[in-house]
């Protein structure tokens, strides 16, 4: 039985499947940030809490656990963000997120607009990113302290029905049919962001 108050992080790689996990979080009733401030297109990007100071973080954190017993944030920077996890956090628990390093490298291409044959700079970048990829895995198998759940984002395209049912079972929330329905909007099988002011428009 998970605790009523809860902290989620959503851990994986640039590219890598963060965003639609993040988005199904806050479908299903999750907080993850202000529409206007955080959202940005549908990245869920928390600035404060993956860049931020010490402090900034701090009163972040002191903030989103005095207005929600359970909330979360993405963090896409692999296995460096359980190093640079804030301090304050109740309850921690974690999403690793993978995804096929061919779809992350075609992904990282298509979203800078790089040509990997050209350019010797964007091929250090997934070299990096694949060895990120494996210290994450192993960091998952092994080390990982927190109650962690690890999904993949190929198999969230393919069956988001039973992604979605094996979120709320790991926080322990039983969600409704309406925000079931919302969380399948989110998952989009082309990829892309979705942008939150148009979440709900789509039939199901």
């Amino acid at each position: 039985t998970r605790p009523k108050e809860q902290t989620v992080m959503v851990i994986g790689q640039p590219r890598g499947g963060n965003s639609v996990v993040s988005a199904t979080l806050d479908a299903i009733g999750v907080y993850i940030g202000e529409p206007g401030d955080l959202h940005r297109g549908g990245t869920f990007e928390n600035q404060v809490l993956c860049h931020g100071t010490s402090e900034e973080q701090d009163a972040e954190v002191a903030r989103c656990n005095a207005q929600h017993s359970v909330w979360g944030w993405k963090n896409p920077h692999g296995v460096m963000a359980f190093k640079k996890a804030p301090t304050g956090l109740r309850n921690l628990c974690c999403i690793i997120v993978f995804r096929d390093l061919a779809s992350l490298t075609m992904s990282y291409c298509k979203h800078t607009r790089s040509d990997l044959k050209q350019s010797e700079r964007e091929q250090a970048s997934l070299i990096f990113a694949r060895q990120q990829l494996e210290a994450l895995a192993l960091h998952a198998l092994t080390e990982t302290s927190y109650p962690t759940l690890v999904v993949s984002y190929e198999r969230i395209l393919v069956s988001p029905e039973p992604f979605i049912e094996s979120l709320a079972a790991f926080l322990g929330i039983t969600i409704t049919t309406e925000q079931g329905l919302s969380a399948m909007c989110r998952i989009q099988p082309g990829g892309g962001y979705l942008k939150t002011q148009t979440k709900e428009k789509c039939d199901v």
